[in-house]
């Protein structure tokens, strides 16, 4: 059996070429500011091309913006750019900045990476690529930072790459295509390649060749059920034969008609003795307001003042069921008043 390629074969050739397309242009007029020389830049982006088709199939498409800067800021001639580098008008002042920090500069305001993002592309702290770019930001005169000077300078970088020669857009799409059609060198086949060699052997040789056994690997799952079943029976064999003994049953000591329980640690139920059992007689303690209340001596009155507001509302009296003779209600001797006994 052969190898497996590696993974580049499974990337989506239409959405590394959209890709590349997206990028180009910022990354050759990245590379023409940072060098100074065209035939430098486009060497710098061919690689930086190349490198990417390689690696993309192994990473997400999240992380391709910054590993495409991280690579193209990774080759020579951005590391160490051509002492013959000119800078035309308006970048003139990018020529007398230190490679590095230049690097620092043209990958904010041509890339237009925040600082974390430029700080991985190029491989540095964030601190460091601060301090970078604090040295390469224009300044003024007296040597303070110029924020006017800084704003011409990324707009002018902008510009570029929006207005870039025909010819060249031409040249970028052959350069990207010539990436993404880029063969694979194909890995060597991993060995031993026993399918190809039997395959390849005389019949002779196949008919007394001997055959490989081995007994199969056992499944760990069942390794470990087995030793847990182990353990679980080793215990289960230690406690019978080693396991301290229950006491035996206690005779109950309550006396007979009581309920009691037992088992091998035992609860008895007793019944308590007389002395420590409540006064069921005692007499509740009553409060000082309730005695004032009951030693009231219209308190009979109190408790029959629904039945005398009845009669002095006029309704008929109730029936003394006490009185088998009195069969229904005695009349009213008041007639009820009404609304029309008022007009």
């Amino acid at each position: 059996m052969s190898a497996v390629p590696d993974g580049d074969s499974s990337v989506a050739p239409a959405a590394l070429s959209a890709f590349l397309r997206g990028v180009e242009r910022r990354g050759i007029v990245l590379a023409q500011l940072q060098c100074g020389d065209d035939d430098a830049a486009e060497r710098a982006l061919a690689a930086a091309l190349r490198a990417l088709r390689r690696h993309a199939a192994a990473l997400p498409m999240a992380v391709w913006p910054t590993r495409f800067w991280t690579l193209l800021a990774a080759t020579p001639p951005m590391l160490q750019p051509p002492a013959t580098g000119t800078w035309l008008p308006p970048f003139t002042a990018l020529g007398r900045i230190p490679p590095a920090d230049r690097l620092a500069l043209l990958v904010r305001i041509v890339a237009g990476m925040d600082e974390a993002d430029a700080a991985e592309a190029l491989s540095v702290s964030e601190d460091q690529y601060r301090q970078a770019l604090a040295r390469a930001c224009p300044r003024d005169a007296d040597g303070h930072p110029d924020a006017l000077a800084w704003r011409a300078l990324a707009e002018a970088a902008q510009l570029e790459v929006r207005n870039l020669p025909p010819a060249r857009v031409t040249r970028l799409a052959q350069l990207r295509e010539a990436a993404v059609a880029a063969p694979q060198a194909a890995p060597a086949p991993a060995r031993p390649v026993v399918a190809a060699e039997r395959a390849s052997a005389s019949p002779k040789a196949r008919r007394w060749a001997p055959i490989p056994w081995r007994l199969p690997r056992p499944d760990r799952r069942w390794a470990v059920a087995l030793g847990g079943v182990l353990v679980v029976g080793g215990l289960a064999w230690w406690w019978s034969a080693r396991g301290p003994a229950l006491p035996p049953e206690p005779a109950s000591q309550a006396p007979a008609g009581v309920l009691h329980v037992t088992d091998a640690a035992p609860v008895l139920v007793e019944e308590l003795p007389e002395a420590d059992l409540p006064a069921a007689d005692a007499a509740p303690a009553i409060d000082a307001q309730d005695r004032a209340m009951l030693a009231d001596p219209e308190l009979d009155l109190a408790r029959e003042a629904d039945f005398y507001a009845w009669v002095a509302a006029g309704h008929p009296l109730p029936v003394d069921d006490s009185d088998a003779r009195a069969g229904t209600a005695a009349p009213s001797s008041q007639g009820l008043e009404t609304v029309d006994d008022e007009n």
